[in-house]
């Protein structure tokens, strides 16, 4: 099946997968295909980051389904990046001036709340 990779920054692209192959196989297609090195890629598929020993039937993707792809640079970390990539994708502008150090959570300009947290190499978002 063809999967459609959504980069933040330049052109999607397509590869085309088994219903049975691992993240980490996809990220070899993407290296392969795009010259992207495998520990610069981050999936993310549904709101999820994809973990590399999960396959294609657990993510629960599908034909022409849209995985995005972060690409680590230099300058900012991966975490960095994806937590840009939610805001953006949720329309939510972080306001500095209602920023609650303890509780970890940042209201919004749309009254919302959001909560990006790093365990494992997860992030959860809670809105």
């Amino acid at each position: 099946m063809d999967v459609i990779l959504v980069p933040e920054k330049g052109d999607t692209f397509g590869i085309e997968v088994g219903y049975f192959d691992t993240v980490l196989e996809i990220k070899e297609k993407i290296e392969k295909y795009q010259g992207i090195p495998i520990p610069k890629q981050t999936l993310i598929f549904n709101g999820r980051i994809l973990q590399d020993d999960r396959d294609v039937e657990f993510c629960e993707i599908l034909q022409h389904s849209r995985i995005q792809l972060v690409v680590a640079n230099s300058e900012l970390s991966a975490q960095s990046q994806i937590g840009r990539l939610i805001m953006k994708q949720h329309n939510m502008i972080p306001d500095p001036s209602s920023h609650h150090p303890q509780s970890g959570t940042t209201s919004t300009k749309n009254s919302n709340k959001l909560k990006v947290m790093d365990f494992f190499g997860k992030i959860t978002m809670i809105l």
